[in-house]
């Protein structure tokens, strides 16, 4: 997680666990962001898998960013590094970043997102001023993050 508290934890017990026992662990994430994701809304996510799950991978609304292999887009724009090796150095992928979050209104983020994303100290603190953690889950899992007004 970056940053603060979220208003859900998931876990395993609880109404969820029986789809989690039947499931797993995707299937409980994937139940519970359908449930705080409105079909059709405008998703950001570092693992597509995530989004493709949660059935929330199509977004209606006009000029949503559409990042589907964040790991290529990074190669692509950086011709090499990636945010572990250096890709927050390249203005144009923090730019790309930052553009994709300023459209969203969700951003379902994994525990693994700083090998995707080029978490600059700017690119932290833009997302943070309007998004705040809605569902978490796990050490091993990740964010689903809302935008305030959502």
């Amino acid at each position: 997680m970056i940053g603060s508290r979220p208003s859900r934890v998931v876990t395993g017990s609880g109404p969820d666990a029986a789809s989690a026992a039947t499931a797993g662990t995707a299937g409980l994430i994937a139940a519970a962001a359908r449930r705080v994701i409105p079909p059709g809304a405008c998703v950001t996510t570092d693992k597509v898998s995530f989004t493709l799950m949660a059935n929330r991978f199509v977004s209606g609304v006009p000029g949503c960013p559409a990042i589907d292999d964040p790991t290529g887009v990074d190669l692509g724009v950086t011709r090499g590094p990636t945010p572990r090796t250096g890709a927050g150095q390249v203005p144009a992928l923090v730019a790309l970043w930052r553009t994709s979050f300023a459209h969203s209104q969700y951003v379902f983020l994994s525990n693994q997102s700083a090998r995707r994303i080029p978490w600059t100290p700017g690119l932290l603190a833009f997302f943070h001023a309007p998004f705040a953690p809605a569902l978490t889950w796990g050490a091993k899992g990740g964010v689903l993050y809302k935008r305030a007004g959502q």
